[in-house]
């Protein structure tokens, strides 16, 4: 959610430069259809069983398309599992003991918190020293809303097929 990103020291304008970089100027809705393809060719790499090239073809990618796409590659292989969790867990860490807040992914059950949702779904939260709320719907995209909105429909509904 790249509205959510804010760097300390840098002005709004900054900002909004560096993520258009970030993004490769690519238009945001065709995102999931870009994630896709770099799964399915990151997938084809891991069959090969050639770890060198899934490096390279993951150290290639957008950071927006990177961080959706490297699990998998963590997943198939469990090259880094460990140190990823231990390096998220740092970062938190840290930003509480220095007293800072930040904004996190966080899957959280919602029942009704997040308007509308009702299902485990990753929604950005603000992360402080004593404890953590949800950022406000309104403060994202109508994009990333309707993104946001999608993701968790989908999660509901394979839950109520689950479960029935």
């Amino acid at each position: 959610m790249w509205s959510q990103v804010h760097i300390r020291g840098w002005s709004e304008e900054q900002t909004q430069e560096f993520t258009a970089k970030q993004t490769a100027g690519e238009d945001l809705e065709k995102l999931p259809d870009r994630i896709g393809e770099a799964t399915a060719r990151l997938l084809e790499l891991i069959k090969s069983k050639n770890a060198d090239a899934c490096v390279e073809f993951l150290d290639a990618l957008p950071i927006d398309i990177r961080i959706a796409v490297k699990p998998f590659f963590v997943h198939y292989s469990g090259r880094t599992t460990a140190v990823v969790t231990a390096h998220s867990i740092v970062e938190l860490t840290r930003a509480v003991a220095q007293a800072e807040s930040v904004i996190v992914p966080a899957q959280v059950y919602l029942d009704g918190d997040w308007p509308g949702f009702t299902a485990p779904v990753a929604v950005p939260v603000v992360l402080m020293p004593d404890r953590w709320r949800f950022t406000r719907p309104g403060q994202l995209t109508d994009y990333e809303q309707a993104r946001l909105e999608q993701i968790h429909d989908h999660i509901r509904n394979e839950i109520e097929a689950v479960l029935g």
